[in-house]
């Protein structure tokens, strides 16, 4: 044994002893690669409704409508009678927080060391993960619900009730991660959880029921659902299929990242079941591609997948040795952050986080005026 080799096991036996910190590490670097971003419109998105989320929206303008229907999250900063749009930001954060420690106790649940270091390392390097703070907002408590359901995987009734939340707060996101699931699901063992006809229609009716109250709850304050999320995508479905199609492989990538090559060694080991796997994630691809944001939505509404067909399947864990865990590192270490947005490329926040950190410093040991600003985007 060489002492590449030598000093690669011992990197490997030490990490199995300690895959909190190496999961904590991931999620330090996955920071670091995307840096930290307040969804647009926050003020509008979460601030104006969580400060009276039982009005008709008339106040709104006609393109923030479909924020309203994310309505679970407000109406909760309410009830708490959260108002200020700083405690507002440190609650998401908070959620984001909550979401990270779900997606690590899931992988807790390995019992063998070796295969749960293995799950850290595919999790810890999805895109799911800063998705949590890298769109600070909606998605955070979207993220939580999902991952919370796969963490009450066995009890029917905690998935009918979780999935009724994640109806209140994004219907369309958690239907279209549903039905990925279900398809994909088709590809694995019966004895997965995850897989079994009661987990899937516990969470559908879930979901139905949270929509059904939304509605209602709009309906008793004058409210519609017109200018919903499905009537925006319904009128911008050309133009986002255009931005899809001019970077396809990009978006493809941002969506699973190094998770893609995980997925084909699945498939060349048959433990997955190909027909099954593509007919969920050409259902993920083709939703996302059909909307603006659609490295966002790919990402968030793959969760379910990530979570129940990579991070949480033994069987496919066990066939990933050593060094292709390596090589998995490697890439997602060089490859920087992938987000399509309209169909162009941006960049990571990272810089604009720095500059901002750095401004501040330098504005505290009065090296500059409190008016001044400090801009450095990347493009």
């Amino acid at each position: 044994m060489n002492r590449h080799s030598t000093l690669g096991a011992r990197i490997h036996s030490r990490s199995m002893r300690h895959c909190g910190f190496v999961y904590v590490l991931f999620v330090a670097a996955q920071y670091l690669k995307s840096g930290y971003q307040l969804q647009p419109n926050f003020d509008v998105a979460v601030a104006t409704l969580a400060r009276d989320p039982f009005q008709s929206f008339e106040s709104l303008p006609a393109g923030a409508h479909y924020v309203t229907t994310s309505w679970l999250m407000p109406f909760i900063l309410h009830t708490i009678r959260i108002e200020s749009e700083a405690m507002m930001v440190a609650a998401h954060w908070a959620v984001a927080l909550m979401y990270l420690t779900v997606c690590y106790l899931l992988v807790r649940r390995i019992a063998d060391c070796s295969v749960r270091l293995t799950a850290v390392v595919i999790l810890g390097a999805s895109p799911i993960i800063p998705a949590s703070f890298n769109w600070l907002g909606y998605d955070t408590v979207t993220l939580l619900l999902i991952a919370t359901i796969a963490y009450f995987a066995r009890h029917r009734v905690a998935v009918f009730a979780i999935a009724l939340l994640l109806g209140m707060q994004h219907f369309e996101i958690g239907t279209t991660a549903a039905v990925a699931w279900i398809l994909v699901s088709r590809s694995l063992p019966e004895s997965n959880l995850m897989r079994r006809i009661s987990f899937h229609t516990s969470m559908v009716l879930g979901l139905l029921v949270g929509r059904l109250i939304l509605i209602l709850v709009f309906a008793a304050n004058g409210a519609s659902m017109e200018g919903s999320r499905i009537d925006t995508a319904r009128e911008l479905v050309g133009r986002a299929t255009a931005g899809f199609l001019s970077a396809p492989f990009s978006l493809l990538w941002s969506i699973f990242g190094v998770g893609w090559f995980v997925i084909a060694l699945g498939a060349s080991k048959g433990v997955l079941n190909l027909r099954s796997a593509i007919a969920g994630l050409v259902t993920l691809v083709a939703i996302s591609g059909m909307t603006l944001d659609a490295s966002r939505v790919g990402i968030v509404s793959s969760s379910l997948v990530v979570l129940g067909g990579i991070a949480l399947n033994p069987e496919l864990l066990t066939k990933i040795d050593r060094r292709f865990l390596g090589w998995l590192v490697v890439a997602f270490l060089i490859v920087p952050r992938v987000w399509i947005w309209d169909g162009n490329h941006t960049g990571p926040c990272t810089p604009e986080n720095m500059g901002q950190v750095f401004a501040w410093l330098l504005r505290r040991i009065g090296f500059l005026a409190q008016d001044c600003r400090l801009y450095w985007v990347g493009r």
